[in-house]
């Protein structure tokens, strides 16, 4: 581009001549100065230059192309009597007159594409050779639209192109009754009426056609938008909408893809929502009937115990030591057995609070977005706690059912194994319900005290210390 960007520093060096009709520019009686020079003696030096008329005259003494052009230099500083050149009209060396003369003879901005370097003489500027702080206005609205058609023929499903080298973005869209394929087209020429619109938002279409495959819902938005669009085309009435079409209606196009596209992502949030919720209920009462599983078996080993010492009381042979050591080891795997239901009792507590929490959590989440139906939400979600609450409590009450069960073996066995060998003058029922008066206060006794314990703070502080102090002593 250097035979453009030479054109364009003699055009300035001679003050910008007017260019006729049949683009030549002539500069007559001029100073002929450093910068004229040596843009001139560049432009003869160039091959590109063949298809200019080009010529300089000093007096009586006229240089060209095919002249030596090297006495140029010892005219530097005196008076030219005329330049004349003939400027190409085709290539990639033009000067264009008009803005209006760029976009109509600039075939590469009907794709969204400028060229890399162009001349606009009434503006005079050069692009690829000026500052971006000193580029026009009506420049960058030019590349902004053409931005614009760049973004059009990614979103659309294919483009086309007939003889006239005229290219139309294609959108294909399946009709909803029929379920046939019908194509509608856009012509992706730049109009120079374009120019007298206001700028668009691309925002949304750049988001639209991004090709990062991470980003969300993105072939969803993309059919949304082609499905907007179309409608919007449909309703032109002056034959085959075009850009300009398009940018007078973008406003009607994206409220169209607004409404849409919220339409489809509410009824998707909804499903994916309550997928979610039900996922987790699932997986919560998975857990509370794995905590139900874990202690079964552990609780039937005291019935088979029981079983066995029922039986051996029966034999002739009856050995009360024996007996006494079935009764202390169904106490002793009773106490197991209690400890872990106490255990799972626990955790079923604190899985209906994390459950509560959750629920609770998931409502607060959609209160403030309106893309979700709250009543909806809400009764999903009560129907949900409700289900879990219910699985929760019948879990707690065979847990208790348990637990009664397994002191019931152990008050049975302790009661049978002290009526078949007790020792004493004294009464058998007497003794033993004294005796289990006795254990039943001091078991309560024992867990009040702890509770009260639990929730001093000097008590707390008190163990903290303690642990510390065993856990580094050496």
């Amino acid at each position: 581009m250097a035979l453009l960007s030479d054109l364009v520093r003699l055009f300035r060096a001679v003050n910008l001549p007017d260019i006729d009709e049949s683009y030549t520019f002539t500069a007559q009686s001029f100073e002929f100065t450093n910068d004229a020079e040596e843009a001139l003696s560049s432009i003869f030096s160039a091959r590109a230059a063949e298809e200019l008329g080009i010529e300089i005259r000093f007096g009586e003494i006229r240089v060209t192309r095919e002249s030596d052009f090297s006495i140029l230099k010892s005219k530097v500083g005196e008076i030219a009597d005329v330049l004349s050149v003939q400027l190409p009209r085709r290539g990639a060396h033009q000067f264009y007159l008009t803005l209006e003369d760029f976009i109509s003879r600039v075939k590469s901005i009907n794709i969204g594409e400028i060229p890399d370097n162009f001349y606009v003489v009434n503006l005079d500027y050069y692009h690829g050779g000026t500052e971006l702080h000193k580029r026009p206005e009506v420049i960058s609205k030019v590349e902004y639209f053409c931005e614009f058609i760049q973004l059009i023929k990614k979103s659309c499903n294919f483009v086309e192109t007939d003889f006239a080298s005229s290219y139309k973005a294609v959108f294909v869209v399946s009709e909803e009754k029929t379920s046939e394929m019908i194509p509608r087209t856009v012509s992706l020429s730049f109009p120079v009426e374009l120019m007298k619109c206001d700028l668009i938002n691309l925002d949304l279409l750049r988001e639209i056609v991004n090709s990062d495959v991470s980003e969300t819902h993105r072939e969803e938005k993309l059919s949304t938008f082609r499905l907007s669009l179309w409608e919007t085309i449909s309703k032109s009435k002056s034959g085959e909408p075009d850009i300009l079409y398009l940018a007078k209606h973008w406003e009607d196009l994206i409220g169209n893809y607004n409404a849409t596209y919220s339409l489809y992502i509410r009824g998707f949030s909804f499903s994916k929502f309550k997928m979610e919720i039900q996922e987790f209920i699932h997986d919560s009462i998975v857990k509370a009937n794995s905590l139900l599983g874990d202690i079964v078996l552990k609780t039937l080993s005291i019935p088979s115990i029981f079983a066995v010492w029922l039986y051996l009381t029966r034999s002739p042979r009856f050995d009360e030591y024996f007996s006494l050591g079935l009764c202390v080891a169904v106490l002793f795997s009773s106490l197991i057995v209690i400890f872990a239901i106490d255990n799972q009792q626990f955790l079923v507590g604190q899985l209906k609070t994390t459950t509560e929490n959750t629920l609770g959590q998931f409502s607060k989440t959609t209160k403030n977005v309106e893309k979700f139906d709250n009543q909806e939400i809400d009764k999903l979600i009560v129907e949900s706690s409700v289900t879990i609450n219910k699985r929760l409590e019948n879990i707690g009450i065979r847990l208790l059912a348990m637990r009664v069960s397994v002191w019931l073996f152990v008050i049975s066995s302790v009661i049978i194994t002290s009526y078949l060998s007790w020792p004493y003058e004294s009464s058998y029922m007497a003794t033993v319900t004294l005796i289990t008066l006795l254990v039943v206060m001091a078991s309560y006794l024992s867990r009040l005290i702890y509770r009260r314990c639990a929730n001093n703070e000097h008590f707390k502080a008190a163990i903290i210390k303690s642990k510390d102090y065993f856990l580094k002593k050496p």
